[in-house]
């Protein structure tokens, strides 16, 4: 358990560290170039679905961990994976068009 808690408090200040730099980007000087691995692969006006994407495989690790409840742990994953092909159908981040085809 303590290394469960470890490890998920160390996912989380990950998650919040990249999702705050992805958001500020924009306003960063040189952002471009020192977070293209965040920022590359969307469209300009998607620059923050690096977001999305962090929040699902965050859910996704998470979910084993959440219940041990298989069903619910099944359900849980199929609604978050749902969930983000419905929106990339939706606002098509990506710049490659074939990926936005979910």
């Amino acid at each position: 358990l303590p290394w469960g808690a470890v490890s998920l408090s160390l996912s989380c200040l990950s998650f919040t560290t990249l999702a705050f730099l992805a958001y500020n980007s924009p306003t960063m000087g040189r952002a471009t170039q020192n977070l293209s691995f965040l920022l590359d692969r969307f469209r300009p006006e998607a620059y923050s679905w690096n977001t999305c994407m962090l929040a699902r495989n965050l859910t996704l690790a998470a979910a084993p961990s959440l219940s041990h409840n298989s069903y619910l742990m099944i359900f849980i994953m199929t609604v978050v994976l749902l969930s983000y092909s419905s929106a990339v159908l939706v606002y098509k981040p990506w710049k490659v068009p074939v990926h936005n085809n979910a």
